[in-house]
């Protein structure tokens, strides 16, 4: 077929059929192994604990569309780490250092074939990741995503630096930097947003507690914690704990405990303007009139579900990959 196909070009004199015939000859020619020239793929992730194997890769769909499904690995490298000082972004203190690791990946990416064939190659897109090695057996590789960014275009030379955190922050009224204000018996409502930076679906345990101000002698104490538990029902602690389902609800649906009703905690990942990697809690709550009054510290905390082990130096550890921050802010309870 091939020679035909030579012969029909060689006696071919418009200048168009020569080029084609000189292009699909070329593509005939192409060794199976043959590859694009693959872009250059940097990645800095600041904000992991020190000694862990981190592993980045790339991940190549074909034509850019996802209806094919032809993904493939093409290419991954495990990432060095090292101390960075305070002049890398994400620093405010200029003795503290933190571990960085960096890796880059020259993605291999082969001749598109069947549906493909023949697509431009800016069409193709690359989906990048990087896990974290977990298990007890190194050997029986386990991972645990904490970077992925779906797409991407090939051919580019392209560096992304990712702090990696997890925290809470209050959602306050525009301009609002003086208390907020909890009326005793009027339902009041309290927005946390818990932002996670290796993915809404890893946090868990949204709560907002109401504690004491610590004194010269008096360390803070927690005077009710409302929260979301890990099988997503909604409980108040005030002395002990009480769930939804524990006893009877309201008619309004709320559960009663110490005084304190809280309807259930809703948390969502999208709409109304959530952050992206941000689950958003709300939190509605009634004091009871035997509430004490003051200014006390409205705390709002979460937490990010781990592997049982992480691989740390080689070593299998029980480790809190990501340690939450929590947000305080003053409340005036009247």
């Amino acid at each position: 077929m091939t020679n035909l196909l030579k012969e029909f070009c060689l006696r071919a004199g418009a200048w168009h059929l020569m080029a084609a015939c000189a292009f699909v000859l070329g593509m005939g020619a192409m060794p199976a192994s043959a590859a694009y020239p693959p872009g250059i793929y940097t990645l800095r992730l600041i904000g992991l604990p020190a000694g862990l194997t981190v592993v980045f890769s790339t991940k190549l769909l074909h034509c850019g569309d996802s209806s094919y499904g032809l993904f493939f690995d093409s290419g991954s490298v495990t990432m060095n780490s090292r101390a960075i000082q305070a002049t890398d972004p994400g620093f405010e203190l200029p003795w503290v250092s933190r571990t960085v690791y960096e890796g880059t990946v020259q993605p291999t990416l082969p001749v598109p074939e069947g549906p493909c064939l023949g697509a431009d190659v800016g069409n193709h897109d690359l989906e990048l990741r990087a896990s974290v090695r977990t298990g007890t057996n190194p050997v029986s590789q386990t991972s645990r995503e904490v970077y992925f960014l779906p797409r991407v275009m090939m051919n580019s030379n392209l560096r992304f630096t990712q702090i990696l955190e997890a925290r809470s922050s209050f959602v306050l009224l525009p301009g609002q930097t003086g208390p907020v204000t909890i009326t005793r018996d009027v339902e009041a409502s309290v927005s946390v947003d818990n932002l996670n930076k290796i993915g809404t679906a890893a946090t868990q345990l949204p709560s907002l507690s109401i504690e004491r101000k610590p004194g010269p002698l008096l360390l803070p104490r927690q005077l009710v914690r409302l929260w979301l538990n890990e099988r997503g029902r909604t409980c108040i602690t005030a002395g002990k704990t009480v769930c939804q389902g524990d006893r009877p609800a309201t008619p309004s649906g709320a559960i009663v405990h110490a005084g304190i009703e809280l309807w259930p905690i809703v948390a969502r990942t999208s709409g109304n303007d959530v952050p992206a990697n941000t689950s958003r809690a709300q939190f509605r709550f009634k004091l009871p009139a035997s509430f004490s009054v003051g200014t006390f510290n409205l705390v709002a905390n979460a937490d990010d579900t781990d592997a049982p082990f992480y691989l740390v130096n080689g070593v299998p550890t029980a480790l809190n990959l990501l340690p939450w921050k929590s947000a305080v802010h003053d409340v005036a309870v009247q």
